[in-house]
């Protein structure tokens, strides 16, 4: 029993109960079920789950009032909503008042609940390793103002404190940078190959406006980062072009730009590169978001991003033509809507397309886990790579 997690599944049906304890009968998950919510509270205190799943549509209570006070008492739980029906306000609901991690819809195949409280069993050794993280971050900060405190301590003993202090902060914030990355690659393979594509290309277009290594690799890292605040979104809405979204999808896909600048925020060390996170899919034209800006309002590298996104996301929708074909329509689309993108740098991609500096990689229709790990190790040791450029 030590090693176990807890699983608690909340469902009026019985039979669906039933179902989750024939799939999840092993020896690593401990499952508790409830038919009432209102009843499951009275452990929630006492127990601490890793993982809580409810159904929606239940007599007592809904799944999201229940999933949202499950949030108030213990935040790490890894809270998933099954639903029979699919409902975009429900959807948006999950995300704004109980921050559901995913929404499954009904009915669930039998390997589909296992796979699904094995992906988020392992969401919450993520969660709960970064706020440990967090934790011994802020811990380390009371230490040094406590250090800086004390006035009967040598200048020289102290700086070498405080020096000390620093570097534990810093690989810190690059080990929170690693999960991350590691995070998205696990949470969605695509995500992983279009960031890395992103990165190459915004790294090519960068070269050519700066002679600062630095500044070349911060590109890169943003670039690497721009959509870590995709993760948790369903993937019809990561892989989707915006044109064919209702208005409703459309403002949820287009919180991912706050969402990854909160999220990299957090992170020490890396300056401007949440804002450029924030303002990546802002328009030359003033026509983009979230703020509207335009010109050189737009910071460089977020311009930057913007053309790289828009023909790596081009290019897997063509992934079933040849790179001729891909090359010649994206060619084609970027001359037609001139105004979203910074003049100058079509200039250079044009450039660096004709040169055959910029390949395209085409996206491989049958992508498997083997690729996906290994792009996920390639993410990691791009992160670490950018990460000692920028020290």
């Amino acid at each position: 029993m030590l090693n176990k997690k807890k699983v608690l599944i909340v469902d009026d049906d019985e039979n669906m109960l039933k179902a989750f304890q024939r799939s999840l009968n092993c020896e690593d998950i401990d499952l508790t079920t409830n038919t009432s919510p209102l009843n499951a509270f009275n452990d929630l205190d006492a127990s601490n789950y890793s993982v809580i799943i409810a159904d929606q549509r239940m007599p007592e209570i809904s799944g999201i009032d229940f999933l949202s006070k499950v949030k108030e008492i213990s935040p790490l739980t890894v809270r998933i909503l099954m639903t029979g029906y699919t409902d975009y306000d429900v959807m948006i609901d999950a995300a704004n008042k109980a921050q559901i991690y995913k929404i499954y819809t009904k009915p669930l195949e039998n390997e589909m609940m296992a796979e699904l409280v094995k992906d988020a069993i392992f969401k919450h050794r993520f969660v709960t390793a970064r706020n440990t993280i967090f934790n011994e971050t802020r811990n380390e900060n009371i230490k040094l103002h406590e250090l800086l405190g004390k006035t009967q301590t040598s200048v020289q003993n102290l700086q070498k404190q405080v020096l000390h202090v620093k570097g534990d902060l810093i690989e810190t914030c690059r080990g929170t940078l690693t999960a991350l990355t590691s995070m998205m690659g696990y949470y969605n393979s695509y995500l992983t190959e279009h960031s890395i594509h992103v990165s190459n290309i915004s790294k090519e277009i960068a070269k050519e406006l700066f002679t600062n290594e630095q500044d070349i690799a911060k590109a890169e890292l943003t670039a690497l980062l721009h959509d870590i605040g995709m993760t948790g979104l369903p993937e019809f809405l990561i892989k989707s072009t915006e044109v064919f979204l209702s208005s409703n999808d459309k403002e949820l896909l287009k919180r991912h730009v706050f969402r990854g600048e909160q999220i990299i925020s957090l992170i020490g060390g890396l300056g401007e590169i949440p804002i450029y996170i924030r303002s990546h899919h802002e328009c030359f034209d003033g026509s983009g978001y979230p703020d509207n800006l335009a010109g050189k309002e737009i910071p460089l590298i977020s311009r930057i991003i913007r053309i790289a996104d828009f023909v790596d996301r081009t290019s897997y929708g063509l992934r079933y033509f040849n790179t001729k074909i891909c090359m010649y329509k994206i060619s084609k689309w970027l001359k037609e809507c001139p105004g979203r993108f910074d003049p100058e740098l079509l200039g250079i991609l044009y450039n660096k397309i004709k040169n055959g500096h910029i390949s395209m990689k085409l996206y491989n229709s049958d992508y498997n886990s083997t690729q996906n790990h290994s792009d996920i190790k390639q993410l990691i040791r791009i992160v670490n790579d950018l990460w000692c450029k920028q020290r």
